[in-house]
């Protein structure tokens, strides 16, 4: 059974509903010095925020933005054959997510919910996650998106066992890496957790072959649909190129990111929701006139969850957005384009972005490019972001083909890295933002 017919299976029998709820019928959330608060004081909160920004279109911006300082846990269990890898993937029925069912990792839950805040059953396969004695292979902290959380970060962490455990349900099943790269570049398959976790760790979990994108076979070559066998040999040979390129000083790039940083205007204050400038508070909702999201409130029935019956605020998008890698050839080496991201919710300021996202603030060279750029992406993906915290937020992935030279002014505004380079960085906490750790892991179907 392939990764996409088992989705359609789960989705088919999957047991979730959500339903709008207005204030009065929520027992659970209630405005609370300023912010939506849960009764138990756990889970997330959502709280306002003013932006002062000088410079940028952010500047005196006043909008909601979830708090949940806990750390979340996603991890995978991973157990190896002769036949390669095999990957112990979940299929997670999450309120906000586009078909509901999207594949994420073994264990993704938060603090609040692997401790039992909920009064539910415990979270599966959370001590095979935790307790020592199974090899601890990839173990570091990754951020939420910065435009909608308050530093918030997720341990992303992969366990390599000795002996295939048990499936705890048919929500859980084992697969292999040519079924998992096959629903990397499928429409709302892959969850943005599931995809964060993928591209920490060590990439050649994968490739059939053991060393990423060295395999020609012509069989791997269809896992994009729209390019030939040839062009997707020719594009995974400058691939595999660009992985073996040796990694420039990393300290140059974390000096250069703190300078950066240093020179950012960006502050942000909390205010209470009920002050926000342009927003008001509704029957069942938050909304502002000026903005493309709001706040707003549901009800969730979910009987094969550790928890079947809850209430929750979620920040439903009300338009699709774009988020862009720029591939491009620096002096006879496949490089991939990262802007310096100044988001809100980022403690440090600034990460590692795409090189263009509809929703963010954009160089403009990138912007310029976007709007006169009429190739197909080579890849491209449409994803429901974080569906445990966002309803319908959806985001399209592409992956474009720099054509042309570019200035040193292009060069100053971010940073062009090999995948070598990628690889280092993505397994380092902080340093890529959610969205472009989701625009790498498109690279990985055809690792």
């Amino acid at each position: 059974m392939s990764v996409s017919d088992w989705l359609s299976l789960r989705r088919s029998q999957t047991r979730l509903s959500v339903q709008p709820l207005s204030w009065n019928e929520n027992q659970e959330w209630s405005l609370v010095e300023g912010a939506l608060r849960h009764e138990s004081r756990g889970f997330f909160s959502i709280c306002g925020v003013g932006i002062k920004a000088e410079g940028t279109s952010l500047h005196g911006c006043q909008f909601p933005m979830i708090d949940q300082p806990e750390i979340g846990m996603l991890a995978f269990l991973i157990h190896m054959t002769d036949e390669g890898p095999r990957w112990l993937l979940q299929a997670k029925a999450e309120p906000g997510n586009v078909n509901l069912v999207q594949v994420g990792p073994t264990v993704q839950a938060t603090r609040s919910n692997y401790m039992r805040l909920h009064g539910g059953s415990p979270t599966r396969y959370l001590e095979e996650v935790t307790v020592e004695g199974h090899l601890l292979l990839t173990n570091i902290d990754q951020s939420e998106q910065g435009s909608r959380f308050l530093n918030k970060y997720n341990s992303n962490v992969v366990r390599v066992l000795d002996r295939p455990v048990d499936i705890a349900s048919d929500n859980w099943r084992w697969f292999g890496v040519a079924d998992i790269k096959q629903a990397l570049v499928s429409d709302f398959a892959v969850n943005t957790d599931a995809r964060s976790v993928m591209v920490s760790t060590d990439w050649s979990l994968l490739s059939d072959c053991g060393t990423p994108f060295l395999s020609d076979r012509s069989d791997e070559s269809q896992c994009v649909a729209h390019l030939d066998a040839d062009h997707c040999t020719d594009l995974r040979r400058h691939l595999r190129t660009s992985y073996q390129q040796d990694v420039s000083d990393k300290t140059q790039h974390l000096e250069t990111i703190k300078a950066v940083s240093e020179r950012t205007s960006l502050c942000l204050k909390r205010i209470p929701l009920q002050s926000m400038t342009g927003w008001n508070i509704e029957e069942n909702g938050i909304r502002s006139r000026h903005f493309d999201f709001e706040v707003g409130n549901y009800g969730v029935q979910a009987s094969d969850r550790e928890c079947e019956t809850w209430c929750q605020p979620l920040i439903r998008g009300l338009k699709s957005h774009r988020s862009i890698l720029i591939l491009g050839d620096q002096d006879g080496v496949l490089k991939a384009f990262f802007r310096f991201s100044e988001e809100p919710g980022f403690e440090n300021s600034i990460q590692l972005g795409p090189s263009f996202q509809s929703d963010a603030l954009n160089v403009d060279w990138a912007q310029t490019w976007v709007n006169e750029q009429e190739s197909s992406p080579l890849i491209s993906v449409n994803q429901s972001d974080e569906g445990g915290r966002f309803m319908d937020s959806i985001m399209r992935y592409e992956v474009h083909m720099l054509r042309d030279s570019v200035s040193e002014e292009i060069d100053r505004q971010g940073l062009w890295l090999s995948l070598a380079e990628i690889q280092e960085y993505c397994s380092t906490s902080g340093m890529m933002t959610n969205e472009a750790r989701s625009l790498v892991s498109l690279l990985l179907a055809f690792a």
